[in-house]
């Protein structure tokens, strides 16, 4: 009886541990790619900072509202670790220069960001070939 139990509770274990891995991955077929021959250059100032799970990183993300002229993009950085990792961060009000892809996430316009430049300090969170750093 102990043995059937014994087995019983870790088919369930395994189970249950196998549902809850596949609700954690995203839905690649909606994350969008980095197209290095759309890239595009935009100037505004920071609405808003926020991290939440993004399926772009696949993690938790830092994420920045920014407004451009009538438009306010998510501009979608890189995992949130990565930025405290290397001790970078935004406030609302900095004034930021963006070079990355625009298009519509969700419903909403959107840039997927390979540099971000405020005043005279850049951070690059792709490459020129727009593979991510982190």
């Amino acid at each position: 009886m102990t043995k059937t139990f014994g087995k019983l509770a870790l088919g369930l274990l395994v189970f249950s541990g196998l549902g809850c891995g596949a609700q954690q991955k995203p839905a690649t077929a909606d994350v969008p790619k980095y197209d290095v021959d759309s890239q595009q250059t935009i100037s505004g100032t920071i609405q808003e900072v926020k991290d939440y799970p993004c399926p772009v990183s696949g993690s938790l993300g830092t994420h920045l509202a920014i407004k451009a002229g009538s438009e306010i993009l998510e501009a979608h950085l890189a995992p949130a670790a990565f930025l405290k990792e290397y001790g970078i961060s935004f406030k609302v009000g900095d004034s930021v220069k963006v070079a990355g892809v625009r298009l519509m996430f969700d419903g909403k316009p959107a840039i997927l960001v390979r540099e971000i430049t405020m005043g005279d300090v850049t951070v690059t969170f792709r490459d020129d070939k727009g593979r991510p750093a982190w």
